[in-house]
């Protein structure tokens, strides 16, 4: 409850002076699964001014994750995480950039934290900065870079994606590429995990959108690598 509240509360002073009917919400989700038994889930939504130029956001992000805790091969640690941020967005014609700042509520029954874990911010409570670009452009190609810092953890993740429209159509399908690195530098030596491969979207209406994507994952943690395979999903409304 402390966390809706605290949500709540800076939502509401960001947008008492925005009417009401300019605001857009943004709601996403995803699921991924892995090898070795791991897995993740994600809610989240983002309310912003709706219009070009400076405005502030808000967002609420939900997450549970099933990942190896690095005690033996085979042992798994189940977390949960809600995290609420505040920051500024600027729209452009073609993009927007974004900067946000907010607090990370994490539930583990981890015994240990010398791992990569499957959030973005770690498996520790603790204050977190984030940023993120978009590129839109004329609808023909798109790009995007999200990166965040948690500091209870210390640890990073970072994501960038680009796509090219296969053909103009009310439905166009985007195929395109990612690459996601994160890890923690809480650790000698620091720890990190990288997911690359392809990706894929399919846009039912300007509105809503659905995606995929799979590959390899890979990095220093201790573990085999591994595929991975996720869904998402994308809902733009106006409120």
């Amino acid at each position: 409850m402390t966390t809706l509240r605290f949500a709540s509360f800076a939502a509401a002073i960001l947008y008492a002076a925005t009417p009401l009917s300019a605001q857009s919400l943004a709601t996403y989700g995803s699921a991924e699964v892995a090898g070795f038994g791991e897995g993740s889930a994600l809610l989240g939504a983002t309310l912003s001014s709706g219009h070009q130029g400076w405005g502030p956001i808000a967002s609420l992000v939900g997450q549970t994750y099933r990942f190896r805790d690095g005690v033996t091969p085979t042992s798994h640690t189940q977390a949960w995480a809600l995290s609420p941020a505040v920051g500024l967005e600027y729209v452009a014609p073609e993009g927007s950039v974004q900067g946000s700042v907010g607090y990370s509520f994490v539930s583990s029954e981890a015994t240990r934290s010398a791992v990569v874990a499957g959030n973005q911010l770690g498996s520790k409570n603790g204050v977190f900065v984030s940023a993120q670009a978009n590129y839109w452009g004329d609808g023909e190609n798109s790009a995007q870079w999200i990166g965040s810092y948690g500091f209870g953890s210390k640890y990073y993740w970072t994501r960038g994606r680009a796509a090219h429209r296969l053909e103009p159509s009310a439905n166009p399908i985007y195929l395109g590429a990612e690459l996601v690195l994160q890890g923690s530098n809480d650790f000698t030596p620091s720890i990190f995990r990288y997911e690359v491969g392809p990706t894929i979207e399919y846009r039912a209406t300007p509105e809503f959108r659905v995606g995929a994507s799979a590959g390899y994952r890979g990095g220093n943690n201790s573990a085999a690598g591994t595929g991975y395979g996720r869904v998402e999903f994308l809902l733009l409304s106006k409120l």
